[in-house]
């Protein structure tokens, strides 16, 4: 039978929006692990601690999560009176940015035009997650935080990157 198509109508639009999504342009870190080509757990650490310092400066208790490229947790850290809950928000951010390699803001602004993106399996469409890239722009792994505004959230995975970079 060659009868119509159906194709719901949203499929098309929301389709598109994701593949216009992945080939945006994100402001990463690209970092250069010494011929690595992973994440390793001394370096994991050391964004932990980046973050960590960046919240007590803020006068926040942060949960942060750092995994690799699959999603898988490298480091981690819930810091005083931090729900426990709020430790998985954290993975799900960093997972959802090493997954996907990009800012889990850009899902955040996704959703907020188009319901699809609630459907997309492990995307955080929530600021405080980022990825970090090689040199070659290969996703290396993910960067979450959360316990503050996603703002604020997005701002300390950033600091605990540089952090990193700075000490590696």
């Amino acid at each position: 039978m060659n009868g119509p198509k159906i194709i719901h109508p949203c499929s098309r639009k929301a389709v598109s929006v994701f593949f216009a999504a992945c080939s945006i342009i994100v402001t990463s870190y690209a970092i250069s692990l010494d011929g690595l080509h992973s994440m390793n757990s001394v370096f994991s650490k050391n964004i932990v601690g980046g973050c960590e310092e960046f919240a007590r400066e803020n006068d926040k208790n942060l949960a942060i999560a750092v995994v690799d490229s699959g999603g898988h947790l490298l480091a981690f850290s819930r810091m005083d009176s931090v729900p426990p809950g709020v430790g998985k928000i954290a993975l799900w951010k960093a997972t959802s940015a090493a997954l996907y390699g990009m800012p889990t803001k850009t899902f955040q602004n996704l959703a907020e035009e188009d319901q699809f993106m609630f459907h997309l399996p492990n995307a955080a469409p929530v600021g405080g997650g980022e990825p970090v890239l090689l040199a070659d722009g290969q996703v290396s792994g993910g960067v979450g935080v959360s316990g503050a505004s996603a703002e604020l959230d997005a701002e300390c995975a950033r600091a605990g990157l540089a952090h990193a970079l700075a000490n590696k």
